[in-house]
């Protein structure tokens, strides 16, 4: 017992001095007593000890990371030249960094976050030194493997990453619902919820006509003051949010999991950025379309064009984003072909209520031109009892000045495609009211001068719509026009003139007898000789 006793008094003795040497930095005594100390017990304690003594002055502070690559450089050099097996001492030299120093900073840090969104980011960023920080090990070759070092970094790290997906799902659910509520509250606007089911559209339709009719209201129209509720910059925020719950993901999740965890965010995105702001951003737009009514001659203003072009570059952002920073993470994957098919569902419901909205709000252009053209138009218009001057009417000067400003507005809000299909519905539309309003009338020669003037203005109006096809409607109309000035022993040869060859009796007999002197003249005599032709 008393050599045992005396072999431990030695050891400590030894080590004591071994740490003395140590901080005088007398290597060649270290040399000499690690050697002495190989062939007993106190060998590894002299180690702890020469480990504790390089690492507790030095990788203490806020700059651990920074520190330890340093710090191991030297202590290599030291280690080599004292220990008769450095690639064991610096192994666990490093062992010690990582499951002391390196572990207790990290939950230090992350034990101090209060929010789960700091949380997250802190994670992300320790995770993402100690990462480069296993490289740099890697790359200096100092005795360890990247198996070792990628262990270690795991043993640190998997309790927070068993539940980082948990956490990083909700903390983009409340992140991007704060946004929508900060965005809604600084509209003073409280979100709706909106009927399900046709009801409502029934009572706007019976609204439309009602309204057309009497000053009577079955439903109120909200416009919101002009204001559309759909924001690019919300939209950005949404995608910023995106972004780094991505990034997060793929430097938190294991390879195997990035996949289907991109296409869960991806999805919250979807869920958020596209059902809850636009859809929503579209379906008031869509309710606040107004119905035009006969007691007021103020024209509708239409919001809803600029909703589609808010809606249009927002989407573009998405799409953006998705082929930017979504798909070359998932291509190659199962969950690229989800991703698609989920955006391409969503966005067709989003197509298919744009066109909904587009179609209301040509109705609500095309409905006023309507009341208009009711109240405005006057039969004297075109059949005056003495000699005017030759103008086009008041009640074509309005329609002409609120169709004008319309196509303005559609041509700045929408592209030139979605721009072209809307005006060549909205022209042909407005073809139909101009064709049925002057049918209502009675036309002496004067008064077809004047219906003569007015279509032509309307034909230069329309010319502004770009489109063949509603150009070559109008024209045909003018020529219709011209059945009610021509003396009538040329009816017939206007009839087969080059424009009206082609049209169905029925419309060119409907306008001969809109003449002041059909009756007079015999003409229908003539309508009978033209179903021969």
């Amino acid at each position: 017992m008393k050599i045992i006793k005396k072999y431990d008094e030695i050891e400590i003795s030894l080590i004591e001095e071994f740490i003395k040497n140590h901080s005088q930095k007398n290597l060649t005594r270290m040399k000499e007593i690690a050697a002495i100390l190989n062939h007993f017990k106190g060998y590894s304690q002299c180690v702890d000890a020469f480990i504790e003594n390089s690492q507790a002055n030095s990788l203490s502070g806020k700059n651990l990371f920074s520190e330890i690559i340093p710090v191991c450089e030297y202590n290599l050099k030291i280690i080599e030249s004292v220990f008769i097996n450095p690639d064991q001492i610096m192994a666990k030299f490093v062992l010690n960094i990582y499951q002391l120093k390196l572990q207790n900073h990290i939950i230090s840090i992350l034990s101090d976050v209060k929010d789960t969104a700091s949380y997250l980011e802190k994670l992300s960023q320790l995770y993402k030194k100690t990462t480069i920080l296993s490289k740099h090990f890697s790359s200096l070759n100092l005795g360890h493997d990247d198996m070792f070092l990628n262990k270690m970094q795991t043993n640190i790290f998997q309790k927070y990453l068993d539940t980082y997906f948990v956490s990083e799902l909700k903390n983009l659910k409340d992140n991007l619902l704060i946004i929508l509520q900060k965005f809604y509250a600084s509209k003073g606007h409280t979100r709706k919820q909106f009927q399900a089911g046709g009801f409502q559209e029934l009572r706007r339709d019976l609204q439309t006509v009602i309204s057309t009719r009497t000053n009577f209201n079955i439903m109120h129209i909200e416009d919101y003051g002009g204001e559309t509720f759909l924001s690019e910059n919300v939209a950005i925020a949404f995608l910023q949010e995106f972004n780094q719950s991505l990034e997060r993901c793929c430097t938190l999740s294991t390879s195997n999991n990035i996949p289907s965890n991109c296409y869960q965010i991806f999805e919250v995105l979807t869920m958020y950025l596209i059902e809850d702001f636009v859809d929503y951003g579209i379906e008031l737009a869509v309710q606040s379309v107004p119905i035009p009514e006969a007691k007021t001659h103020e024209p509708p203003s239409i919001i809803f064009f600029e909703v589609v072009k808010q809606v249009h570059r927002i989407i573009v952002l998405y799409e953006n984003q998705f082929s930017e920073t979504l798909v070359p993470l998932i291509i190659t994957t199962p969950k690229y072909s989800q991703c698609i098919n989920l955006k391409k569902n969503k966005l067709e419901q989003i197509e298919s209520k744009i066109d909904f909205g587009l179609d209301r709000s040509l109705n609500a252009i095309t409905g006023w031109i309507k009341i208009c053209l009711a109240s405005e138009q006057k039969k004297s218009d075109f059949k005056p009892e003495a000699d005017v001057d030759t103008m086009i009417s008041v009640a074509c000067k309005y329609v002409v000045q609120y169709l004008s400003s319309n196509i303005k507005h559609i041509r700045e809000c929408l592209d030139d495609k979605n721009a072209e299909l809307v005006f060549v519905e909205l022209g042909i539309k407005f073809h139909r009211i101009i064709y049925e309003h002057l049918l209502q009338f009675t036309y002496n020669s004067a008064g077809a001068m004047c219906a003569i003037c007015d279509v032509n203005e309307y034909r230069k109006c329309i010319k502004d719509l770009g489109s063949k096809l509603v150009i070559n409607l109008f024209d045909t109309l003018h020529a219709l026009c011209n059945l009610l000035l021509v003396k009538h022993e040329n009816l017939k040869q206007v009839c087969f003139g080059e424009t009206l060859v082609g049209l169905d009796h029925s419309v060119l007999s409907n306008f001969i007898q809109l003449r002041s002197d059909f009756k007079t003249q015999k003409l229908g005599i003539l309508l009978k000789n033209l179903t021969s032709r």
